[in-house]
C-alpha cells in the first residue's frame, strides 16, 4: 500500500504548475491572436481567490487555467487542438498539489486506503 502512495506522489512531480501574474506573458500560446497578432485572454476574474496557472508537463506547457481556490474548482483551462490523433486514454492522473496541497494529501490517503 505504501509503495502505490510513492508512486503517485512520484508521478505528480511530472506535472508542474506555475501561478503566474499573466497569461499573455508565460504561456500565451493557448489564446487566438488578435489583428496586432497579441493574445486575446478571457476575463480573468478578479479576487485574492482566483489564480492563473500555467501547466507544463515534460517542460512543455499544456494548459492555462483560471483557478477558484475557494471552491477548489478550475472557472476555465486553455489548451491548444492540434488536430485528432490515435491515442489511448492514460491509466495516471495529473494532480495540481500546489494549489491545495491538504486535498492532494486526502486523495493520496484515500487512493491508498480503498475507500
Amino acid at each position: 500500500m505504501k509503495l502505490s502512495g510513492l508512486l503517485v506522489l512520484g508521478l505528480v512531480s511530472l506535472v508542474k504548475g506555475e501561478v503566474v501574474q499573466s497569461f499573455t506573458t508565460t504561456c500565451p500560446s493557448f489564446f487566438i491572436k488578435d489583428q496586432n497578432n497579441k493574445p486575446v485572454t478571457p476575463t480573468v476574474l478578479t479576487g485574492a481567490q482566483y489564480q492563473l496557472i500555467c501547466q507544463r508537463y515534460k517542460n512543455k506547457y499544456r494548459y492555462a487555467t483560471l483557478y477558484d481556490t475557494q471552491k477548489r474548482i478550475p472557472v476555465y483551462s486553455a489548451y491548444q487542438y492540434n488536430g485528432y490523433l490515435q491515442t489511448e486514454r492514460p491509466s495516471s492522473w495529473r494532480i495540481e498539489p500546489q494549489v491545495s496541497l491538504l486535498s492532494f494529501i486526502f486523495f493520496v490517503f484515500f487512493l491508498i486506503s480503498g475507500e
